[in-house]
């Protein structure tokens, strides 16, 4: 039988984190020119605020998906909000960047660059 282990907490101070989103900004900046910046809401709302103006973005979107049905329990991923179609007919797939909190399965970055 595996053990589960116990999950290990990062606390992240303000500082640290907004010193880390500023960093992704300027590594993304020699991947652009970006467009627009689509934020995967709750957690990628802060960081895209700081990215896009890191970047001189004025074009931030938000998409809206849940799969956690309660705290460190993933379900079915669910879109409760699409990115709007200005969006989607950017630069033909090139020009915008999706920013979210943490990465786990990969899922919801998937079914995001799908309808992108």
């Amino acid at each position: 039988m595996l053990q589960s282990h116990p999950k290990k907490l990062l606390p992240v101070s303000w500082d640290t984190f907004h010193r880390d989103a500023r960093a992704l900004a300027w590594r993304l900046g020699d991947l652009g020119p970006f467009q627009a910046i689509i934020c995967m809401t709750r957690g990628g709302l802060v960081p895209s605020a700081i990215v896009a103006r890191e970047l001189n973005l004025r074009m931030i979107e938000t998409v809206c998906v849940t799969s956690y049905s309660a705290p460190g329990i993933q379900g079915k991923l669910e879109l409760l909000k699409p990115p709007a179609e200005r969006i989607i007919a950017i630069g033909g797939g090139e020009g915008r960047g999706i920013v979210d909190d943490l990465v786990d399965t990969g899922s919801t970055a998937k079914i995001v660059r799908g309808m992108l």
